[in-house]
C-alpha cells in the first residue's frame, strides 16, 4: 500500500508541476508578445500572440494584444476578429477598441474614397477597401452607401440592391438610400419595387 500511496504522490506531483509549467507557457508568450510589440518587433510579437490565443483561448488580454499588432501590421480583417473575440469574451476593453476601430476605419475608408476617385480610378480595389472598412466598424452607414456604390458602377446591381436594403433595415429614415433604389428598381424594370422605394420615401417623408 505504501508503495501505491508513494507513487499517486509523485503522480499527482507531476501532473501539478505539468499544470504550473503549462501556465507559466502561456504567460510567457503573452508576455513575450507585448515586449516584442513594444520594440517594435511586429513580426515576432505576432507569432507569440498567436501562440498566446491558443493557449488562453479564454482570455480577452491576449486576444486584445494580438488584435493591436494586427492593426500596426495592416491585417485589419484579423485585426476585426481578434477584436470581435475580445468583446465576446468581456466588456474590459471596450473603450480601447471602439478608439481602435474608429481610428482604422478613419484609415481604409479614406484609402477607399481616394481609390474611387480620379483619372485612375481603380472601382474594384476602392470596393474591397469599403468592405474592410465595414468589417473593422460594421455600423459605418458611410461604408455601406460606399460599398454599394461601387457594386453599382462594377455592375453588381444585385449587390448594389443588397446594400442599399441593409442600409435601410438600419436607418429606415435615409430616404436619400431608398430613393436610390427606386430609380435602380425603375431601370431593371421592376415596378413594384421601385413603387415600393418611392413609397418609402413618401413615408419618412423628404428630407434631402
Amino acid at each position: 500500500m505504501k508503495l501505491r500511496q508513494v507513487a499517486a504522490a509523485i503522480g499527482a506531483t507531476l501532473l501539478l508541476g505539468g499544470g504550473l509549467f503549462a501556465l507559466g507557457c502561456q504567460s510567457s508568450a503573452l508576455a513575450s508578445g507585448k515586449l516584442y510589440m513594444k520594440q517594435q518587433k511586429y513580426d515576432q510579437a505576432r507569432e507569440q500572440l498567436e501562440l498566446a490565443v491558443q493557449v488562453e483561448p479564454a482570455n480577452p488580454d491576449a486576444h486584445y494584444a494580438l488584435g493591436r499588432i494586427c492593426g500596426l501590421q495592416g491585417d485589419y480583417v484579423e485585426l476585426a476578429e481578434a477584436f470581435d473575440r475580445v468583446q465576446e469574451l468581456s466588456s474590459e476593453y471596450d473603450s480601447q477598441i471602439t478608439e481602435a476601430r474608429l481610428h482604422y476605419w478613419s484609415k481604409i475608408y479614406n484609402d477607399g474614397v481616394r481609390a474611387a476617385q480620379g483619372r485612375g480610378a481603380d472601382l474594384a480595389t476602392a470596393r474591397k477597401h469599403f468592405d474592410t472598412a465595414i468589417r473593422v466598424l460594421p455600423d459605418s452607414l458611410k461604408s455601406w452607401r460606399n460599398r454599394a456604390a461601387m457594386d453599382y458602377q462594377l455592375g453588381d446591381i444585385d449587390g448594389a440592391l443588397a446594400g442599399y436594403e441593409h442600409i435601410l433595415e438600419i436607418a429606415p429614415e435615409d430616404t436619400a438610400t431608398a430613393r436610390v433604389m427606386g430609380v435602380i428598381h425603375l431601370n431593371k424594370k421592376q415596378y413594384d419595387e421601385a413603387v415600393a422605394s418611392f413609397e418609402h420615401v413618401l413615408q419618412y417623408g423628404e428630407h434631402h
